[in-house]
């Protein structure tokens, strides 16, 4: 299965918003360097057949962005892929796609993804640290692992 780790965008910070973590939207920056990253990425890339998201407000915008660039609908949200999602909550969430399911995009949140990537790939031993907006695809098996295909950051494109 190719799964594309997708960090959310550039939110409004934490310490500026009035409500609940989970309601924090995108900035305007951060929409707009979405949308110019998405674009590029679709224009040289075949999309992934589905794209969930956590249930907070700015990864779902996240992917509604990248559902637009790659013209598909967002499949849904997933409490398994919410801030402080596990190795072990992200297996699970894989078990629950159905059968067929073969590319995905996910996206949510640090440093949940960097400790859910280095543990699909490298048993937690791979570094890594998942900026804002950025994709990364990993090959996952199952049965005998993963290995990391990709790492773009939003900022190349101007």
């Amino acid at each position: 299965m190719r799964i594309w780790f997708i960090r959310h965008a550039e939110a409004v910070d934490a310490g500026q918003f009035p409500g609940e973590d989970p309601a924090r939207p995108l900035t305007a920056e951060g929409r707009r360097s979405a949308q110019a990253f998405f674009s590029f990425l679709a224009s040289c890339r075949r999309g992934p057949d589905a794209v969930w998201s956590s249930e907070a407000v700015r990864a779902w915008e996240t992917a509604g962005i990248f559902s637009l660039c790659f013209r598909m609908q967002p499949a849904g949200r997933s409490p398994l892929l919410n801030p402080g999602a596990t190795p072990k909550s992200f297996r699970k969430f894989l078990r629950e796609l159905p059968g067929s399911t073969s590319h995905i995009a996910v996206v949510g949140h640090e440093p949940d993804f960097s400790t859910i990537i280095s543990s699909l790939t490298s048993a937690g031993s791979l570094d890594l640290k998942v900026r804002k907006g950025s994709v990364i695809e990993v090959d996952y098996d199952p049965g005998s692992g993963g290995r990391l295909l990709m790492s773009i950051p939003p900022d190349i494109v101007p």
